[in-house]
């Protein structure tokens, strides 16, 4: 589901395992980009700017890829990435709706 104002958007998706993800979009306010990390024992903040990022072994494994290295995350989990950006937008433009 998407709550959205003419600044902001919030979506929320639950997973059938009970997993929430949550993205918050600003088109307005400050300019950082950024997030927080939940995990079951630790959270990490991530930060571009202040080049505080999650495991640097991920962005070298993505870097890698992009010359030619193995896929870093599976395909499985990266269309299940998608399907929530895409439920998100779908929820978006209906209202806010519930996207199942």
């Amino acid at each position: 589901m998407v709550t959205s104002t003419a600044d902001h958007d919030i979506a929320v998706g639950t997973w059938r395992d009970g997993r929430l993800g949550i993205i918050r979009g600003d088109r307005a306010g400050n300019k950082v980009f950024g997030g927080v990390i939940h995990r079951e024992h630790a959270n990490q903040w991530v930060d571009i700017e202040a080049g505080r990022r999650p495991d640097i072994g991920q962005t070298i494994a993505i870097m890698a890829f992009f010359q030619g290295g193995p896929v870093p995350v599976p395909l499985e989990e990266t269309i299940e990435i998608i399907r929530f950006l895409e439920a998100a937008n779908e929820s978006r433009d209906h209202g806010g709706r519930e996207v199942l």
